[in-house]
């Protein structure tokens, strides 16, 4: 046995207990009553028997917020963080363009990811 699933406490919970897991997900479309926001689970037992799970938030399709512009660099770039996310899987690439003054200075450039 690698986890005993249960449901219907409304919280985000994942605790190993010896060698098994116990795992609570909050509602989908509510949240937990700790606050825990909606999510879905995704759990997986691979070859070699290791359990993972991830929780994978829901209603966010394809979001992306400016995390930090940190300042024009001395070589003139200009390093920007950025947050992306989608529910329906995990995200592999992000494309952007920049306007300056209404006009394409930059366009479908890819962001190097880091993880």
């Amino acid at each position: 046995m690698k986890a005993w699933v249960y449901g219907h406490w409304h919280i985000n919970y994942m605790k190993k207990q010896g060698d098994v897991y116990s795992v609570c997900t909050s509602s989908l479309d509510k949240g937990g009553i700790d606050h825990s926001t909606t999510a879905f689970r995704v759990m997986h037992v691979d070859s070699k028997g290791d359990f993972t799970s991830e929780l994978r938030y829901t209603y966010l399709d394809k979001n992306i917020c400016i995390a930090s512009p940190a300042g024009v660099m001395a070589s003139g770039v200009l390093p920007v963080a950025v947050n992306v996310y989608s529910s329906v899987s995990p995200v592999k690439e992000v494309l952007y363009t920049c306007l300056a003054d209404g006009k394409t200075c930059a366009e479908k450039q890819e962001i190097a990811a880091k993880h």
